[in-house]
């Protein structure tokens, strides 16, 4: 094991924290739009304690001196050096720019500003999708399901389509609402008064759940959560409508209201 200096230890400790104050603050505004979890290392006198939180909740450590635990607190620092991207809780796999940054790859202006990428693409269900970083919807939370919405476009089989991109942490018991969708299509039989009003999804895929970590430190799993994205196909508001299309499309909305309260199961 390699010698650490009490000081260099330190600023370790206090780059750490503020790392994840800072990455604390980007959840909190979904400014990252798939932030895992964030890890916070609380420094009073020479006690020191861990605290982990994801969407699910808070996990805090029992607090150790380390000054006299000090082989505790090599560990904690070498364990701390090989986390990866994900280990820190971001996913380069939805949001390019963690890893562009990481490595230092988004150019600067003449101001030393960084220059982050409008749009990049990422995966779903090995479907092709570019996203930008405009939200569409946010929802400033730390844990739950802490929805973020934005737009998105592909061109997936020679076909452009502009998308509606929902990423979100449900409870993992939760059945998927694609499949809601598709049930009430089914159930519809072809009813154009339903199908035209039903979201059309593109595509569908569940990522990370955060119940590995509490299995893993023997705690009582509970209500697990995972992450879901859904590409909607996007919809126009009828606000942009002329006034003849929108008062039909206004009646079409009432009359799907009314055949869809119909399908509600007695």
């Amino acid at each position: 094991m390699r010698s650490v200096r009490h000081g260099n230890a330190l600023r370790l400790v206090w780059r750490v924290t503020f790392h994840q104050l800072v990455h604390c603050r980007y959840v909190d505004a979904g400014y990252c739009f798939v932030s895992q979890m964030f890890i916070l290392l609380q420094l009073t006198d020479c006690h020191l304690w861990i605290i982990y939180i994801d969407r699910q909740g808070c996990i805090q450590s029992r607090g150790f001196n380390f000054i006299k635990d000090l082989p505790t607190f090599f560990v904690l620092l070498l364990a701390l050096q090989r986390l990866d991207l994900l280990g820190w809780g971001l996913n380069p796999t939805l949001d390019a720019r963690v890893y562009r940054a990481h490595r230092g790859l988004l150019d600067s202006n003449d101001e030393g500003h960084t220059r982050e990428p409008n749009e990049w693409q990422i995966r779903i269900d090995a479907k092709p999708v570019t996203i930008g970083r405009e939200k569409l919807h946010s929802t400033l939370a730390m844990t739950g399901k802490g929805t973020v919405t934005v737009e998105g476009f592909t061109n997936y089989a020679g076909q452009s389509q502009r998308l509606a991109v929902k990423m979100y942490w449900p409870e993992a018991h939760r059945p998927n609402e694609s499949m809601f969708i598709y049930h009430a299509r089914m159930i519809a039989r072809g009813d154009s008064d339903i199908t035209n009003h039903l979201p059309t999804v593109f595509a569908s895929q569940d990522f990370y759940d955060t119940f590995p970590i509490r299995l893993a430190v023997g705690l009582r799993v509970g209500k697990p959560r995972v992450l879901r994205v859904i590409a909607f196909a996007y919809l126009e508001p009828i606000t942009k409508l002329p006034k003849h299309k929108f008062v039909r499309a206004w009646l079409d909305c009432v009359r799907c209201g009314c055949h869809q309260n119909s399908l509600v199961p007695e």
